[in-house]
């Protein structure tokens, strides 16, 4: 028995990138063809099953947890999930607007899975920020303030671009609303902007390392099934 779970736990490593593809490709295609016929409530309700497994699939694949990948993750979850409070109760960040319940628990009105998603969305954004400036080594050697500032503004533009994307469909599936009659400010992607360019520097000052090759795909899944959703709910 303990050589076949021994056996098992290699399958799994060997093919942990596959696998996640895999599940990645399954869930969010399945949901959003789900999400097209008459059980679409049922598929909408799933929504934090599946961002469970998303954040599941993310700490599985991360070469990297150490210390400093904690504290980050920590980090960004909690600046994402207090801005989102303060903007909830005040309106000083993003707009006015409000959560509904497809996102499952909420505490002070903001579902716990947005401090997650902040989390996921950014480092995401990260990478392929990183992908990028693999191009430009020119830009790796330059002064560190500069490009400490140069990185997080270019996450800050990937993440808020993200967000224009996700919009229109998370409104679509109830995720939240925005008053009045779910116009969406600019000033919500001015916010966007400048909390994940802060989170980011945060990773550039500290020159933490980026070591996962899961985070892109998701990024690119997710922004492909809110385009779906926009088109087809």
């Amino acid at each position: 028995m303990q050589v076949a779970n021994i056996s098992i736990a290699s399958w799994l490593a060997k093919n942990r990138l596959a696998i996640s593809y895999w599940i990645l490709g399954l869930f969010h295609g399945f949901g959003l063809w789900g999400m097209t016929t008459q059980y679409k409530d049922w598929f909408v309700q799933a929504t934090p099953l599946t961002l469970v497994i998303c954040t599941a699939l993310v700490f599985w694949n991360e070469r990297g947890i150490n210390k400093g990948f904690i504290g980050f993750a920590s980090l960004a979850f909690f600046t994402g999930y207090f801005s989102e409070v303060i903007g909830v109760h005040t309106q000083l960040l993003f707009g006015n607007y409000a959560y509904g319940e497809t996102l499952g628990v909420k505490v002070a009105d903001v579902p716990i899975l947005i401090g997650i998603n902040w989390f996921i969305t950014v480092y995401a954004s990260i990478h392929v920020v990183h992908k990028l400036l693999a191009f430009v080594p020119q830009i790796r050697a330059a002064n560190s303030l500069f490009f400490t500032l140069l990185f997080a503004m270019l996450v800050g533009l990937v993440t808020t671009a993200f967000d224009y994307i996700m919009e229109p469909g998370a409104i679509r599936l109830g995720y939240w609303q925005w008053f009045p009659n779910n116009v969406i400010p600019v000033y919500n992607y001015v916010c966007w902007f400048i909390i994940s360019s802060f989170i980011a520097g945060v990773f550039a000052y500290f020159q933490l390392k980026s070591k996962n090759q899961i985070v892109i795909a998701l990024l690119l899944i997710q922004a492909l099934f809110f385009i779906g959703i926009k088109i087809w709910i």
